[in-house]
């Protein structure tokens, strides 16, 4: 731009230049040039600085320029700024480039932008950054992006951001980030982007991140997630997030996860959850969990679990409850476990159940376990089963149950049938006494012979038929030796039970006062009507029964001492003193002078003799005349056995006698 006259290029007017004015300035007139000038040229006359010249202008001359001119910058222009003057543009100039000018500025340059001046891009500008030169971008220009500015942002641009200056991005910001953005981040950024940011963040918006990208998640990132968030989680999604992250959800967060998204949860994540997170969920959530998922649970996550949710549980996730996850099922929990379901526990979970949660149980639910199930109950499980739960036992089940462990409760509930496949003999003696008449009327004398007679009530033993009762005695006699230790037995035996013993039996209640005091009045009228005696000693106490029905037998009498008549028998006799025979009951007659009458005075028994001592006229006969012939009556004093008459030791009263000669001195 030289003219003939050679005027200073600094006292030249360039407002009025043209572009080809501007592309004829020399380098030493382009060095010359000021602040002012430069300011002052027309922003068509901008075209002439061409790529060879602009990099000759100084920084005070890039600072120089005026946003109108700015805007008449070209792509080809902005590329070929060197870094220093592109960080020597104002923030004016900046504002005033075009998309398509700013899609031109050198990669090496991008970095130069001055931060200040993001703050003034349009969402069109910033758009037309192209994904390299997105790359260069620093933290602190980003930082200064506001939201208005990146939803303009293309997938293409930000997989392009550094991942240091893509989390310089403002929570604010970066939630303006579309869906399909997002899924564009890279996964190296992931990890970086502000703790807060996911707290401004739509469910669409989490819900387009990537499984790659969800599984760079950090706990504390994670952490910030809301309910409203989550609630658009895949099973994709949710499949991919680190354990240590997926514990981090709030409880409630946890609980807005779609039932699909919880079937993704992994095998290796399941045991992370927050315990407190399955308070949240509903039945249709836990009805979600796969049976690998269930049998991941932890003891401490099932304790959590309410009634209202184990109820949508199936079989199939039931089965996969380990024994440690079953035990820790409180009782009232377990005891909304549907029929079907308690049908899928696992054999080797069954002894883990709380006993108490037995109790619970609906007559239903106990019916509905399996007799392999019922085989694997513990004692204290078995206790625990009332006559509400226990109505409902098969007889499958029953024959596949510790029977001896079945409380008193149950008992009286189970039906004849069920009761056939007892094996009787394991019932305790708290178990039969528990057992109805009913169903001790019910029971054949084979099944009678394998119950222990010490359980037995009175009531029971009465429901017994005579038929049975005998059948079972004829079956088991030796049931019976047990008997004595029975006080229900023994006062319920009447006369028709009695019958079936042998002497044997009765024999056995030698020296068992305390057995004979609990016999009825009915038993013993039997008794005696048998011709058996209820034996007492010298103070009145019963002392057992005698069975021995035969009469003693007289053998001979003869004169003792002179001057007693002796009487001897065949057996021992009543030596009780309160059982003595009448003295009006004999008659002594002297036949050789029959002026003597006699009487007897006293009467003494001893083993297997009686000795009568005789009075005559009132005076005790002191001598008996050897030469004199003695005859001797006795005669019963009643048809039945009575203390009364002359006994034997069994009570059988002597017959009476008539005719007896009695030996004197040889004769008789």
């Amino acid at each position: 731009m030289a003219t003939a006259n050679t005027v200073s290029i600094a006292d030249v007017d360039l407002s009025k230049s043209t572009s080809a004015g501007i592309s004829k300035l020399t380098v030493i007139e382009l060095s010359e040039l000021t602040s002012d000038q430069m300011a002052s040229i027309p922003p068509a006359a901008m075209a002439g600085f061409t790529t060879k010249t602009i990099p000759l202008l100084s920084s005070e001359l890039i600072q120089a320029i005026t946003s109108q001119q700015a805007t008449a910058l070209t792509a080809t222009q902005l590329q070929a700024l060197s870094p220093e003057q592109v960080s020597s543009l104002s923030s004016d100039a900046f504002d005033a480039l075009t998309p398509a000018a700013i899609a031109g500025i050198a990669l090496g340059a991008v970095s130069a932008i001055t931060p200040d001046a993001f703050k003034f891009f349009t969402t069109g500008q910033i758009a037309a950054f192209t994904p390299s030169q997105i790359s260069k971008l620093q933290a602190e220009q980003v930082g200064l992006l506001s939201a208005n500015q990146v939803i303009g942002l293309t997938p293409q641009q930000v997989a392009k951001f550094n991942p240091t200056a893509l989390t310089a991005l403002s929570p604010n910001a970066f939630s303006a980030l579309t869906p399909e953005t997002i899924k564009s981040i890279p996964l190296s950024a992931i990890s970086n982007i502000e703790v807060d940011t996911f707290g401004f963040l739509t469910s669409t918006q989490i819900a387009a991140f990537t499984p790659a990208q969800i599984n760079k998640l950090k706990p504390d990132q994670v952490s910030l997630f809301s309910a409203e968030q989550v609630i658009g989680l895949s099973s994709e999604q949710v499949a991919k997030f680190d354990k240590t992250a997926l514990n981090q959800l709030e409880p409630s967060t946890f609980g807005a996860l779609t039932s699909a998204a919880i079937k993704g949860i992994t095998l290796e994540s399941i045991e992370s959850i927050n315990p407190e997170s399955f308070e949240f969920l509903t039945s249709t959530q836990i009805s979600a969990f796969t049976p690998a998922q269930i049998n991941k649970l932890t003891s401490e996550q099932v304790t959590h679990l309410d009634s209202a949710q184990v109820i949508a549980l199936s079989p199939e996730q039931v089965s996969k409850f380990t024994p440690a996850a079953v035990k820790a099922l409180s009782p009232i929990v377990f005891a909304e476990f549907t029929p079907n379901a308690i049908k899928g526990i696992s054999l080797n979970a069954i002894s883990s159940i709380d006993p108490d949660a037995f109790r619970f149980l609906s007559s239903t639910q106990v019916g509905a376990l399996t007799p392999a199930q019922i085989s694997k109950l513990s004692a204290n499980q078995v206790a625990q089963i009332g006559a509400e739960q226990a109505v409902g036992l098969t007889t499958a089940q029953i024959a596949k149950l510790s029977i001896s462990d079945l409380s008193t409760d149950a008992i009286p509930v189970l039906s004849n049938n069920a009761l056939k496949s007892i094996k009787l003999s394991n019932f305790t003696t708290n178990q039969i006494a528990s057992l109805t008449d009913n169903q001790i009327a019910s029971f054949t004398a084979n099944q009678l012979s394998l119950i222990d007679p010490k359980g037995f009530t009175i009531e029971q033993i009465e429901a017994i038929s005579p038929n049975n009762f005998k059948l079972l005695y004829s079956k088991t006699p030796t049931i019976l030796d047990n008997i004595f230790s029975s006080s229900p037995i023994l006062s319920a035996l009447d006369s028709k039970k009695l019958s079936v013993f042998s002497k044997s039996f009765f024999n056995s209640f030698a020296d068992r006062s305390e057995q004979l005091s609990l016999l009825s009045s009915d038993a013993r009228s039997w008794i005696t009507a048998k011709g058996y005696h209820i034996l007492v000693d010298g103070n009145g106490k019963e002392i057992g029964i005698s069975t021995d029905t035969t009469k003693p037998v007289f053998m001979q009498a003869y004169i003792f001492d002179n001057k007693d008549i002796k009487l001897s028998f065949n057996e021992p006799l009543n030596e009780r003193e309160d059982a003595q025979p009448l003295k009006t009951s004999f008659k002594v007659t002297n036949t050789t002078d029959k002026t003597i009458k006699y009487t007897v005075d006293v009467i003494t028994t001893s083993k297997t003799e009686v000795t009568l001592q005789l009075m005559s006229d009132g005076v005790p006969v002191n001598l008996i005349n050897p030469a004199h012939h003695l005859m001797l009556s006795y005669t019963d004093p009643s048809k039945g056995d009575d203390w009364s008459a002359l006994q034997d030791s069994s009570g059988n009263d002597l017959i009476s006698l008539t005719g007896i000669h009695v030996i004197n001195n040889g004769f008789g």
